[in-house]
């Protein structure tokens, strides 16, 4: 989280392009650590033998963190600066870039109870910044949406996707 702080406590007078640029790529790289191992746990998922639809929950996770690394490349494309996607995808397993949750490892591996406590609980906190206590689901999601199925706290709790009936 270093460098993310550092990019944020720099003076706003001197928040210019590169800074901005700097920012963006940060997030892209963040996202493109972060949906492989989604998509990997959620295709160790046998759907056959998944009545609570957890397959479709962290699908669903990993489907918003592509549209916040799509909307990270959009920004930065649109103040002319271009996205590094292809140079930045980590071979696993990997840290977090930029120093963010410093120590947090990320690989691809099944799904498991301890790949939720111990790596996915940590990617997607409280809105205060800690990790989800097994069991706490929340009212509402970091954006302030109305849909904590689509988060791991709901899994931990044992939550699993929504019914449609």
């Amino acid at each position: 989280m270093r460098a993310l702080v550092r990019l944020m406590t720099v003076p706003e007078d001197k928040r210019d392009g590169r800074w901005l640029e700097e920012g963006l790529q940060a997030a892209i790289q963040l996202e493109m650590s972060t949906i492989p191992p989604y998509l990997y746990a959620a295709w160790s998922i046998d759907e056959s033998a998944d009545p609570s639809g957890t397959r479709e929950v962290i699908l669903q996770i990993a489907r918003e963190e592509m549209l916040h690394m799509g909307i990270a490349c959009n920004l930065l494309a649109a103040i002319g600066g271009q996205p590094r996607i292809v140079q930045v995808a980590p071979s696993y397993p990997t840290r977090l870039p930029k120093d963010i949750h410093q120590g947090l490892a990320v690989a691809l591996e099944p799904l498991s109870r301890e790949l939720l406590l111990n790596t996915f609980n940590y990617l997607d906190l409280t809105p205060s910044g800690r990790p989800y206590h097994v069991g706490e689901v929340p009212h509402h999601d970091r954006y302030g949406d109305d849909h904590p199925e689509t988060n791991i706290a709901f899994l931990l709790a044992g939550g699993g996707a929504p019914t449609t009936e």
